[in-house]
This record gives structure tokens, C-alpha cells and sequence, in this order.
């Protein structure tokens, strides 16, 4: 069995490595804001950018989670949609090679819809993939196991971020746009080939398999958040940190604005960005699995207020530097603690239906902040204003943290 879980504990890895690296060529935060600006896109969608992908990745599973219940083995279901998942930026690489310059609609038409499309086909089987993470991988190494995928992630976009800047250089608008999902495409199909190596074992099921419909499905969602407290305080704590997209789409604009930079300097960005992940996966992958998630979350938004001060003063290149390694420390240390509390508060029959619920949720969060920050910043055009309204934003999500319960503490006192 050790041997089993150390397989399918590297495949996970490596997997999980490839495919949020390569979204690091495209990333939603430095490079796609800027990216779609520059082609002419209106505010909201600019605003939209660094969303997009969670969006599409949170809507479905509310419509999928009563079938995902009934399932025994979830392995086969992932990868019916992981093919679409990737398919969707070689789609977005070809129409940016293809069209003419002067159709720059369609360009950042086809940049937007490509996270969002990709997310959606994730999303039909995200749940399914939670609890295959679940079955496949202890409770007590899934920090680690999250925070290594977000490290070699990162080791992916430090690379990333000097192809980009190289890229934009040598292939400045449409044309070096379409080598970056190219790029992207690649390391997602060698993620797909080391996902089809999991090996899901068969377990003997004590559980009662529920067999209700999609609407008796919706009808028990109350009851099922009534009776889990670390969920009820969870999806706060989530939505709250939603905040961050209210100041995150126009982080890097300000940045290349007040330093009169060019597209290439988003490429510097990254490279900052990552290395703050790198120390961001280091420090939750360590601390997770030694003293549990919820630690890692308080620490992550401690980080963002920090970051929303600092950004209210960077006047140069080295503060701007800074404030996106703070933003890729919190945001992935974040992403571990997260991920690892919602897979251990989430338990039971109702697994499915409660990350679903939170889903849910976290998606409604992020279309409110993005909706937010275009209102803002349509109106005053102020990094100010966005940062102040996150900073409030993260004081709630920090105060709905502060209040779950460590799961793991819970199960060895109830030992």
C-alpha cells in the first residue's frame, strides 16, 4: 500500500506541477490584464481577467455534485474532461495566429474565453477530483503534496516569466500572445499523460451511496451548512478573500503606469511572483503538515493587508518587485491552505454536495469583487481606492479564519 500511495503521491505531483505551471505563461494576474488592455478590451473585462479561470472552475460543480455522490471510483470521470480543459488554449493559440491584426475583438475575445472554457471543463469534475485526491493521498500529506504542485509550478513560471518578456520582445501583440498559450498547451498535454498514471484503488464501500436528484440535491444544501460550522465559517473566510480581485486585475496597469515600463516588464513581474510562490509553497507545505491548514490561511491574509499597504506608496521597479513576490507568497500559500482545509472539513456521504456549496459560494465572491473593481476604477481610476476596499475586505476573511476550528486537532481529540 506505502508503495501505491508514494505512486500516486508523484503523479499528483507532477501533474498537478505541469498543468499550473503552464498557466503561468498566461498568468491570470500579471500577464492577462495587461495582455487584453493592450488589444482594446473594455473595463470589465479587464477587471474579469484574473477570475475568469476560478469562475469557470467553481460554476459546475452545483450541477454535478448529486451525480458525483453516487460514484465509486471518480478517475474515469476526470479525465473526460480533461481533454477539453486543454484543448481550449491550442483553440485560443490558433485564432491569435490566424486573424487579422486590425480584429482585436475576436484577439481578446479568444484570451478571455480561454481561461474561462478551460475552467468550465474542469469544473464538471472537480469535485470528482477532490475526492480522488482524498482517496488517493493521506490527510496528513496533502499540504505538502499541494504546496510541492505549487512549488514546481513555480519553478515552471520563474522560467515562464523570462519566455514571456523574451517572447513579448521578439513578438510584440497578437503574434507573441498566441506563442504564449502555444507554450501553455504543451505542458498541459504532459500533465494529461502523467494523470492517465493515477492509480485510483478499490476500496469496499461501507457508505450508503446517495441517489437523490439534482433538485432534492439543492434542497439539503441549508442543512448541510447548518450542520458543519468549520463550512459555514470556511465559505466566509473564502469569500471575504475574494477581496484580493478587487485590487489584483490592476495590479500590474499601475505598476507599468507609474513606471513608464513596457509589456516586458510584466515578464519581470512574474519572475518576482514566482519566487514569492516558491517561499509561499515552502513555508504552507512544511507548516500543513505539522500543524495544519488553518495556520497557513491566517498567515496568507496577514500577507495581502500587508501587500494592500505597501501598494498604496511603491513609486519604483524594486517596490513594485516586491509587492508581487508578497502577492505570489500569500496567494499560493493561501491556494495550500485552502485546498487542504475544505478536502478535511468536507466528510461523509455529503462530500461532493459540501465542496460544491463552497464552490458555489467562492464563485458568487469573485463575480461581486470583479464587479466591484471595474465599478471602482471606472469611476476614480484610483490604486487607492481598490487597495483600502481589499484591506477591509481581508480584516473579514481574516476574522472568519480565526474562527474554524483546526480539523485535525478535532479528529485526534475525538479519538
Amino acid at each position: 500500500m506505502q508503495k501505491l500511495e508514494r505512486w500516486n503521491y508523484s503523479a499528483h505531483l507532477i501533474e498537478g506541477g505541469c498543468i499550473m505551471g503552464a498557466f503561468h505563461f498566461v498568468s491570470f494576474n500579471a500577464v492577462l490584464p495587461s495582455m487584453v488592455k493592450s488589444l482594446g478590451a473594455p473595463l470589465w473585462v479587464i477587471s474579469f481577467m484574473p477570475i475568469l479561470m476560478y469562475v469557470g472552475f467553481n460554476l459546475p460543480p452545483i450541477f454535478t455534485a448529486h451525480y458525483i455522490e453516487k460514484l465509486d471510483n471518480y478517475k474515469g470521470m476526470v479525465l473526460m474532461t480533461c481533454v477539453a480543459q486543454r484543448l481550449v488554449y491550442l483553440m485560443a493559440a490558433l485564432i491569435l495566429f490566424t486573424i487579422p491584426s486590425h480584429y482585436n475583438i475576436i484577439a481578446y475575445s479568444a484570451i478571455a474565453l480561454a481561461p474561462f472554457l478551460s475552467g468550465l471543463s474542469g469544473g464538471l469534475s472537480f469535485p470528482a477530483w477532490q475526492l480522488l485526491l482524498k482517496k488517493t493521498v493521506r490527510a496528513e500529506k496533502l499540504s505538502s503534496l499541494l504546496a510541492l504542485r505549487h512549488i514546481m509550478a513555480a519553478l515552471i513560471g520563474i522560467g515562464a516569466g523570462q519566455i514571456v518578456k523574451s517572447t513579448l520582445n521578439n513578438n510584440p501583440g497578437v503574434n507573441g500572445f498566441a506563442y504564449l498559450h502555444l507554450y501553455a498547451f504543451f505542458i498541459m498535454i504532459l500533465s494529461f499523460l502523467v494523470f492517465l498514471l493515477i492509480k485510483e484503488p478499490h476500496e469496499e464501500q461501507i457508505e450508503t451511496k446517495a441517489t437523490l436528484s439534482f433538485k432534492e440535491n439543492l434542497k439539503r444544501f441549508p442543512h448541510i451548512i447548518k450542520h458543519n460550522t468549520n463550512l459555514a465559517y470556511f465559505m466566509w473566510a473564502r469569500a471575504l478573500l475574494s477581496g484580493l480581485f478587487i485590487l489584483s486585475p490592476f495590479m500590474a496597469i499601475h505598476a507599468k503606469e507609474v513606471t513608464q515600463l513596457g509589456d516586458s516588464f510584466l515578464g519581470s513581474l512574474l519572475s518576482w511572483q514566482m519566487a514569492g510562490s516558491l517561499c509561499g509553497n515552502t513555508f504552507a507545505g512544511w507548516v500543513g503538515d505539522k500543524k495544519g491548514s488553518r495556520i497557513i490561511m491566517i498567515t496568507s491574509r496577514l500577507a495581502f493587508i500587508l501587500l494592500g499597504l505597501w501598494i498604496l506608496f511603491a513609486q519604483n521597479p524594486i517596490e513594485f518587485s516586491c509587492i508581487f513576490f508578497l502577492y505570489g507568497f500569500a496567494f499560493f500559500s493561501s491556494q495550500v491552505g485552502s485546498q487542504t482545509m475544505l478536502i478535511e472539513i468536507c466528510d461523509g456521504t455529503e462530500r461532493a454536495s459540501s465542496l460544491a456549496i463552497a464552490s458555489l459560494f467562492s464563485m458568487i465572491s469573485m463575480i461581486i469583487a470583479s464587479i466591484a473593481s471595474s465599478i471602482l476604477w471606472g469611476a476614480w481610476a484610483s490604486i487607492n481606492i481598490l487597495a483600502i476596499v481589499m484591506i477591509v475586505c481581508l480584516l473579514g476573511s481574516l476574522i472568519a479564519t480565526w474562527a474554524i476550528k483546526e480539523p485535525r486537532k478535532a479528529q485526534i481529540s475525538k479519538a
